[in-house]
């Protein structure tokens, strides 16, 4: 723990679930626990750190109180997350293993080593394999039995074997890591000089290898090729190879219980392969996989709330058909009272079924999931689409046609701007909120014109392609429209309203 706010970051990234274990563990401990539980609970509640706080109500010993929680938490869900691991039983196995042998106690050992290596060969963990052929050896030059020499021979041709799949495994592994680091900044290439030295670098080592020996360097296999031709913009590879990788979780059911964090993640590039696709039906029935997927933690069924709830949004935002609209709205308010959802989730989930509520029609509700955000929902990393959504927002009140509530709205926003440091006259939101000022203080024979100005301006922005957070110039010139021609946003898109 180096940093001040360490801890308050440590506790804040737990669920509730791992909270209540934490908290029943330290009781069970001794009286002398219940300091620290009081510390854990103090900053538990604290939004945002306050350091000085703390030391006015701990005093001089906050620093060592710190660390030794920080630590005891990190032991406690050793424990709490042990007996659902394989990794955790594999490395235990291992150890008892060690114990038994310093107590020459050799068959027993070799009987923990042997489990050990069945449950590693399942897995297909080559780095538990290399450190479990390592004991075998010392068991075997411990006990010295009569054929030792050829037990120690047969174990050398297994550990290169082990060894050319870590290779092989590491190999891949540097291919991602190269490949991912691209994406992250291109997402897919344009230039084709880019393409042609892509191809190049990466051409034969992918396209003309096929791994052999490790079962997870198959994985990352799939995984390169996806990423590879998401950069060349090939969609159907893309598709193809994504698929690839989430069959490969399904046909190792242990590997997706011990990484299910990873599963969702590739099952997530798929989904958003598919929609890129418009393949929608196929998106329902992988969305229906993974909500009845039985994650072994309270954080797992978060991530798969959070991922699937996403998806679903994406899935009505991009499909049009906006049947079953309530009961989504219902599990995502439900979902984000009973999870830890990190800040930037939270604030996509709202964003995004703000904006779903928008296009249906329903600005009433739009306008509370949007206050949500201005008022309760903080979040550092994404100013920018606060402050869209605080544009969202003000349009929705302005469906009620009620000047002093829109007034009270435009003098919210502009203040809320203000405190996200949106201050440029010339910024997106700022040149709108004027638009939307001068909508709301026109004269009537003058607010036709007023709408016909903003939708000049948002078309420019479109035009110029300008990149405005959450596409708010082109929601809001489709807002603009259903103004000036008197159709609602679903008629102008031609959505199914359900």
């Amino acid at each position: 723990m180096k940093r001040k706010s360490d801890l308050y970051h440590l506790i804040n990234a737990m669920s509730k679930s791992e909270k209540r274990y934490f908290t029943v563990d330290v009781q069970k401990s001794n009286k002398k626990g219940s300091r620290y539980l009081e510390l854990f609970h103090t900053i538990t509640a604290m939004e945002p750190y306050d350091e000085k706080t703390l030391k006015k109500k701990f005093g001089t010993k906050l620093p060592h109180d710190k660390r030794y929680l920080y630590d005891a938490i990190l032991r406690s869900m050793r424990d709490y997350r042990s007996t659902n691991s394989y990794a955790a039983q594999i490395r235990e196995m291992i150890l008892d293993a060690r114990y038994l042998f310093e107590r020459e106690l050799y068959e027993q050992c070799a009987e923990r080593l042997e489990n050990a290596k069945h449950l590693a060969l399942k897995m297909d963990d080559q780095t538990a394999m290399l450190e479990i052929i390592g004991e075998e050896r010392k068991l075997i030059l411990g006990r010295r039995q009569i054929d030792f020499g050829q037990e120690l021979k047969n174990l050398e041709n297994a550990l290169n074997q082990v060894l050319e799949s870590i290779q092989e495994e590491m190999n891949y592994q540097s291919y991602y890591e190269k490949l991912y680091t691209q994406v992250a900044e291109n997402f897919e290439l344009k230039n084709e000089k880019e393409k042609t030295e892509l191809q190049q670098f990466f051409g034969d080592k992918l396209l003309n290898s096929s791994p052999q020996k490790s079962n997870k360097a198959v994985y990352r296999y799939f995984q390169c090729l996806a990423l590879y031709h998401q950069l060349l913009g090939n969609d159907d590879e893309r598709l193809n190879y994504y698929t690839k990788v989430v069959e490969w979780w399904e046909e190792n059911p242990k590997n997706k219980k011990e990484e299910f964090y990873r599963f969702i993640a590739d099952a997530s590039n798929l989904l958003y392969a598919y929609i890129t696709k418009g393949k929608f039906d196929e998106l329902l029935a992988l969305i229906n996989i993974m909500e009845s997927s039985e994650p072994s933690n309270q954080h797992d069924k978060g991530v798969i709330f959070q991922r699937v709830s996403i998806y679903k949004l994406m899935y009505h935002l991009n499909s049009g058909k906006l049947h079953n609209i309530q009961e989504l709205i219902d599990k995502i308010t439900w979902g984000l009272n009973v999870y830890t959802i990190n800040k930037n989730s939270r604030l996509s989930l709202i964003s995004n079924l703000a904006t779903l509520l928008f296009i249906k029609g329903d600005t009433e509700n739009c306008a509370q999931w949007c206050k949500r955000i201005i008022k309760t929902e903080k979040n550092e990393s994404r100013k920018d689409v606060q402050a869209a959504i605080g544009l969202l927002y003000l349009c929705a009140i302005m469906e009620k046609d009620e000047i002093d509530e829109t007034e009270k709205g435009i003098r919210m926003i502009n203040r809320f701007l203000k405190k996200l440091g949106v201050r440029e006259k010339n910024s997106f939101e700022v040149i709108s909120l004027g638009f939307l000022q001068k909508i709301n203080n026109a004269p009537i024979s003058e607010i036709q014109d007023g709408y016909k100005n903003f939708q000049a301006y948002l078309m420019q922005t479109i035009e110029q392609k300008h990149k405005i957070a959450h596409g708010m110039n082109e929601l809001l010139l489709l807002w603009v429209r259903s103004k000036l021609e008197k159709k609602s946003i679903i008629n102008l898109l031609g959505w199914e309203n359900g």
